[in-house]
């Protein structure tokens, strides 16, 4: 699968399944769930962790960093910006610039534009 379809694939996957909650996952859930139910927490049948690994390296790196960059932290202290400047730093402007379009394909799925009424 080419790298941006594998992109969409896995924020399309978010989404849906790991968002909604139909995905039941350690990496998602909180501490007490997990200690309460861990028998729903099966790294070996985790669905999550088996897309995870479907991703190719720059793929992996990009949910990384949307993930570090579009937290609830992060975007409640406006730190964004902060955060991706941060850790890109040692990126050339073309892979910078390809990282960017990785990142508006995820954004663009979990944080679709509100359409105008």
């Amino acid at each position: 699968m080419p790298p941006f379809a594998q992109l969409r694939s896995w924020a399309e996957f978010w989404a849906d399944e790991v968002a909604s909650g139909r995905v039941v996952c350690c990496q998602t859930a909180d501490d007490d769930l997990i200690q309460q139910e861990p028998d729903l927490y099966d790294c070996d049948g985790c669905q999550l962790l088996a897309h995870l690994n479907d991703l190719d390296q720059a793929n992996q790196q990009v949910w990384s960093l949307y993930r570090s960059c579009c937290n609830r932290f992060t975007q409640d202290l406006g730190a964004g910006s902060v955060m991706l400047d941060r850790l890109t730093q040692d990126m050339g402007a073309e892979e910078f610039a390809e990282t960017a379009e990785r990142l508006a394909v995820v954004y663009d799925i979990l944080a679709p534009r509100k359409e105008k009424t």
